[in-house]
């Protein structure tokens, strides 16, 4: 691809503007099943971050100005974002999902060893147990995930895993991981999936890292686990997600 592709970044106070061209022409060429032609972020300082397609600046700048401060996260403001975002794409072949769900974003600084508990242990990517969880333990260590299981009758029935390589994260500017947390469903609530989340918290801490939880404002359960984690809320977000229309 010969284009070059740049960001415009416009920057006021505490308002960022992101503008991502590279990212709208590839929407409109087609070359992903995925588009994501506005999200948002609204720090606890106050501070707002919006990544947005270039054409579409002046309708964030009009929802900036229809819902200031926490308004932003009312269904009202996530229907608008989703009716006319979501509208602007909808003509190259994505649609969006209706929903009124956006995201809460924690800080974990360390988690009460006593959570953990004895079944669960650092996955090394070899394990022979039968594995209920959706994770690919080999893949995942092989390219640089840390991983902490639990095992319970010679199955592994819970885990926590980085959710992109820690080798990503490794240096001096970005020392930030974010983690997610599986639990198979005939053994929830037996503290099995907090327990591995406990581990893989306390040794991203030990090598340095802060660690990220992002969860729901639909899911409960985990803004439950990660509060017994210590974790803080830092920011909140939502975006319009587009997905292409295929005949399959």
């Amino acid at each position: 691809m010969s284009e070059l592709f740049f960001e415009r970044i416009y920057m006021a106070d505490k308002l960022t503007i992101i503008e991502d061209e590279g990212a709208e022409q590839l929407a409109r060429e087609g070359e992903f099943e995925l588009a994501i032609p506005f999200s948002l972020y609204l720090y606890n300082d106050g501070g707002i971050r919006i990544n947005v397609f270039p054409s579409l600046k002046k309708d964030a700048e009009e929802f900036l100005s229809l819902f200031p401060d926490d308004r932003m996260f009312s269904p009202e403001a996530l229907g608008w974002a989703r009716e006319r975002f979501g509208g602007a794409i909808s003509a190259e072949g994505y649609t969006t999902e209706d929903t009124d769900v956006f995201f809460y974003d924690y800080l974990v600084k360390g988690a009460d060893r006593s959570l953990i508990l004895p079944e669960t242990f650092r996955v090394c990517g070899s394990e022979e147990a039968e594995n209920l969880t959706g994770y690919d333990f080999g893949y995942m260590t092989n390219y640089g995930h840390v991983c902490f299981a639990a095992e319970v009758d010679g199955k592994i029935v819970a885990a926590a895993c980085t959710n992109y390589p820690v080798l990503l994260a490794d240096d001096q500017d970005d020392r930030r991981v974010e983690i997610g947390v599986e639990t198979s469903p005939e053994y929830r609530r037996r503290g099995y999936g907090i327990s591995c989340a406990a581990a893989l918290v306390n040794e991203l801490v030990a090598q340095g890292f802060e660690v990220l939880y992002e969860c729901g404002s639909d899911n409960p359960a985990s803004v439950a686990l990660v509060d017994r984690l210590g974790g803080s809320v830092f920011a909140k977000n939502f975006c319009v997600v587009g997905r292409k229309e295929t005949d399959e």
